[in-house]
C-alpha cells in the first residue's frame, strides 16, 4: 500500500491553478465533500460529520495515521464488530483508509485528491475496490458494498477534476413520484396550492387550509421562524405529543420545517420554491425524507408517511412550476 503523504505545502487558502475542486480552501473543500457524502446516506456503517462516532473516529485515525490537524468530512467502518479499525476515511487532502491482512493491499495507505484526476475505479476481487497499482479498500467487513464506494469515489473525481456540484445520490437514481392532475384554473396561488394539497388533508396529522388548529399553526410558526407576510396553507404535525413544535410548514414561497436532534439534518431550515427545480423528494428507510442537496426532514413523530410526504412534497414541487415560483430549463 502507498504510504500516507505529508500534507501538501503551501498556503491554506484558495490557489489559482490545478482542478476545480483543489481551487478552493481546504474548509470549504471539505464541507463540501461532506455535502457529497451525506448524499449517499442512509447506509450502515458510513457516517458523516459531525455526526461520526468519536470511539470511530479515534481508532480510525491511529489505524489510518491520519494527521491529528485533518478534519474529517466521513467515514466508513470495514470491521464486522464496529471498531473502525479498518475504514476509509475522507478529509479535505485525501483518502486515508486501512486494511487487515486479507486483502490485496494491506496496512495503512492514502490517496491524495492531486492524484484524482488519472485514477480509474472499480472492483478487485469481490470485497475489495481498486485504485490503481497501489492502492485498495478491502470493504469485506462493512455494509457499504464495493459497488457503492465506487460511485461514492466516482462522485468525489468528478467534483475534484470537474468541479461538479454534489447531489443526493437517492434523489439522483429514484424516479420521480407521479403527480395527479388538479384543476387549478381561475384560482389565485393560495387556492390553488389549497386544492392540490387538499386531498392530503385526511391523513392524521395532516392538516391543510382553515382546518389547521390555530395553537398549531402559531406554535409552527414560531418555532420554524416563518416571516409575517408569508400565508401558511398546509402544516404536518411532527411531535408525537401533538405540540407542533416539530412540523412542516407549507407556505406560498417555501416550506419550512424544524427537525429534532435525532436526524441527518437538525434545526430549523426552510427551502424557497425557486430552489425545487432539481429536487427529487424520496422517503428514505430511518424515518427521514430527503429532500434533495443534503436537506432532510425528520418524521418519526408525525403519523403521515414518508412516502405520502415525498407524494406532497412533489405535488407542491409542480404547483410552484405551474406558477412560476419554479423554473425549470426547457
Amino acid at each position: 500500500a502507498s504510504k500516507p503523504e505529508p500534507p501538501s505545502p503551501g498556503v491554506k487558502g484558495p490557489v489559482s491553478k490545478g482542478p476545480p475542486g483543489l481551487r478552493v480552501s481546504p474548509e470549504t473543500r471539505r464541507e463540501t465533500i461532506t455535502d457529497l457524502l451525506r448524499g449517499f446516506l442512509p447506509q450502515d456503517d458510513m457516517f458523516v460529520a459531525p455526526h461520526i462516532p468519536q470511539n470511530k473516529k479515534r481508532n480510525a485515525r491511529r489505524a489510518c495515521k491520519i494527521p491529528a490537524d485533518e478534519k474529517l468530512a466521513g467515514l466508513v467502518d470495514c470491521t464486522v464488530f464496529g471498531s473502525a479499525k479498518n475504514a476509509v476515511a475522507f478529509s479535505a487532502d485525501g483518502v486515508y483508509y486501512h486494511n487487515d491482512w486479507t486483502g490485496l493491499h494491506t496496512g495503512s495507505g492514502c490517496v491524495r485528491y492531486e492524484r484524482f484526476k488519472g485514477l480509474s475505479f472499480g472492483r478487485a476481487r469481490q470485497h475489495e475496490v481498486d485504485l490503481g497499482p497501489e492502492d485498495a479498500f478491502e470493504m469485506s467487513g462493512s455494509s457499504v458494498t464495493p459497488d457503492t464506494m465506487v460511485r461514492i469515489l466516482e462522485a468525489l473525481q468528478r467534483y475534484l477534476v470537474r468541479g461538479e456540484t454534489p447531489i443526493d445520490e437517492r434523489a439522483a437514481s429514484a424516479p420521480s413520484p407521479s403527480v395527479p392532475g388538479v384543476a387549478t384554473d381561475g384560482l389565485d396561488d393560495a387556492e390553488a396550492l389549497e386544492r392540490v394539497l387538499e386531498r392530503f388533508g385526511s391523513e392524521e396529522d395532516c392538516y391543510v387550509g382553515a382546518e389547521i388548529p390555530e395553537s398549531k399553526l402559531a406554535r409552527g410558526r414560531s418555532r420554524c421562524q416563518v416571516p409575517l407576510d408569508e400565508t401558511i396553507v398546509a402544516l404536518v404535525d411532527c411531535t408525537v405529543m401533538g405540540s407542533a413544535k416539530y412540523c412542516l410548514l407549507i407556505g406560498l414561497e417555501a416550506i419550512y420545517y424544524r427537525n429534532r436532534w435525532i436526524g441527518q439534518q437538525t434545526g430549523v431550515h426552510s427551502i424557497p420554491y425557486g430552489d425545487f427545480t432539481d429536487r427529487v423528494f424520496v422517503p428514505a428507510d430511518n424515518s427521514e425524507v430527503a429532500l434533495g442537496y443534503s436537506d432532510w426532514l425528520e418524521t418519526s413523530g408525525t403519523a403521515v408517511s414518508e412516502e405520502t410526504l415525498a407524494e406532497m412534497l412533489t405535488a407542491v414541487r409542480q404547483w410552484a412550476i405551474d406558477t412560476g415560483k419554479c423554473r425549470v430549463d426547457d
